[in-house]
This record gives C-alpha cells, structure tokens and sequence, in this order.
C-alpha cells in the first residue's frame, strides 16, 4: 500500500497492531505517503508531541517507525517502558544490559533492558 497511519507519541501503541484513539488497526485520520524503499507493511507515522528532542524534533513533526527492523546503538526510536509509556530518544546499549535513552533537550533515562517493552526504530521523518 502507498499509505500509512499515524498515530500521535501518546497513542503509539505497540505499533499499528492494536487499535489506537479509538480506530481499527491500520486506520487512522491523517496518513503519509510510504517512504521509497520502506517495505515494512506494519510501519506506521508518528506525530512528535513535546519538545525533549528539540532542535532535531519539534512538535508536530512527522516520524515514520518500522517494528520489523531491529534497534541499533545510536538509533532513533520509539519506545514503550513499563511505568513511562511511550518516548522518543536515541538508544545507547550500554555494557551491563541496560539502555540508556538519550533526549536532547530533557534529563536523559536510564533503563534496565527488561523495562522496554518494545522499540521501533525512526526510519523516516518529516517536518512540518
């Protein structure tokens, strides 16, 4: 399909999978064009809400997430963690297991590897 969902940060579920504000999965209100060469069929959009990743994201700017790709040291991602919900940052491993969650313009977050319950990778963005 050329289309995919985006869901706002706070609603951005354990990806397109379960329904989000209200809508069935893969449906949503707003869409975006699927990037060139993404072929995840479960990627979906993200609209930034909040300013802890400023100047790189501002609210309401446009992510695009893959839940098929793995994480990677240094990459974006969108994370769900047990007792924070749902963030943004660049993901660090660090030696002992835990993940360190680096947010540009906020007090970075150090978590142990079992509180994430999962994390898509940013593997587009626009800005508005």
């Amino acid at each position: 399909p050329g289309l995919i969902p985006v869901v706002g940060l706070a609603e951005a579920g354990p990806g397109i999978f379960s329904s989000d504000g209200d809508y069935p999965p893969g449906v949503s209100d707003i869409y975006l064009s699927r990037p060139n060469g993404l072929k995840d069929i479960s990627a979906f959009g993200v609209r930034i809400e909040g300013d802890s990743m400023f100047p790189a994201f501002k609210p309401g700017h446009m992510v695009v997430v893959s839940p098929n790709m793995e994480v990677q040291d240094g990459d974006i991602c969108v994370l769900f963690i047990k007792g924070v919900g749902n963030i943004i940052g660049e993901v660090k491993c660090l030696g002992n297991g835990d993940t360190l969650i680096i947010k540009y313009n906020a007090d970075n977050i150090k978590i142990e590897k079992e509180k994430i319950v999962w994390s898509y990778p940013v593997v587009w963005h626009k800005r508005k």
